[in-house]
């Protein structure tokens, strides 16, 4: 399974160091939860009111802007077969940001503080530095949310039938000022019928271009089994491999939430200090 370990670390540090939008999370959160009224400028484009309806169908903008704390463990498949599954302990303060992370059976923390990125033991060896792993996963969560950033480019596409199923699709780019990588895009998939998030396109650009490639792959993810928590309605299951023209028979990457919780209350800050401090 080493392969498959490789794709996760390769996979997730580069959508933490290329992804446009991870800046934009912590300019537009900065510890203040939003208005209870959506942004303005997503009614001034047909691309915008996709996502304000992808949004309501995930349970509205008024209940996002009130909740403030999500807690679950993510299960992954093992390393090995016939272990037990990959399980850790999130909590996310969904407004200002702030991430830990608890490793269930050797108990290693990861964190982000909103400043910085911390790793206790400090020289526990870990697969995904504390940055990817909790900045990544931040704003992974916080989808179909995330898209309404004023940063965000919103570009209409053509409507597009996948496995049997017709979405309206969104292509979103941000400003060569904002990130780490301008040439970046992604396409998201809403299901026309119920509007919820269920597919997306996106390449990433960071580390450039690998040996013997010409351009860049294009990465697949799915989004499944919405879960109805804290008036939202989370996705908790997300898959990602590689695109070729359709979904891969075969996901390479493959995680679950689980005791999956969101809450109004504001989580304790000093969840997210590094130990010690």
């Amino acid at each position: 399974m080493t392969y498959f370990k490789n794709w996760r670390g390769a996979l997730l540090s580069r959508l933490i160091c290329s992804a446009p939008v991870i800046p934009i999370l912590l300019i537009s959160c900065g510890g203040v939860a939003p208005t209870p009224e959506p942004p303005a400028h997503l009614q001034q484009s047909e691309a915008g009111r996709i996502i304000l309806e992808a949004i309501e169908a995930h349970g509205g903008w008024a209940a996002w802007s009130r909740a403030r704390t999500a807690e679950y463990v993510m299960e992954q498949p093992p390393a090995e077969e016939g272990q037990p599954p990959l399980r850790h302990r999130y909590t996310l303060d969904l407004h200002g940001g702030r991430v830990r992370i608890e490793d269930t059976a050797s108990g290693v923390l990861q964190g982000w503080d909103g400043n910085e990125a911390w790793t206790h033991p400090e020289e526990a060896p870990v697969e995904i530095p504390a940055r990817f792993s909790t900045r990544t996963e931040h704003f992974w969560f916080c989808l179909p949310w995330k898209l309404a950033d004023q940063e965000a480019n919103l570009e209409l596409l053509e409507d597009a039938v996948l496995e049997g199923q017709t979405y309206h699709r969104v292509r979103v780019t941000y400003g060569a000022d904002v990130g780490d990588t301008s040439e970046d895009w992604y396409i998201y998939y809403f299901n026309a019928e119920t509007r919820l998030l269920e597919h997306a396109l996106f390449i990433v650009t960071f580390f450039g271009l690998e040996p013997g490639q010409s351009e860049f792959p294009t990465y697949y993810g799915r989004w499944t089994d919405p879960k109805a928590v804290g008036g939202l309605k989370i996705v908790s299951r997300r898959r990602f491999g590689m695109w070729t023209g359709a979904p891969p028979e075969q996901y390479l990457y493959d995680e679950r939430l689980v005791e999956l919780s969101v809450s109004r209350q504001s989580p304790q800050d000093d969840l997210f200090t590094r130990p010690g401090r």
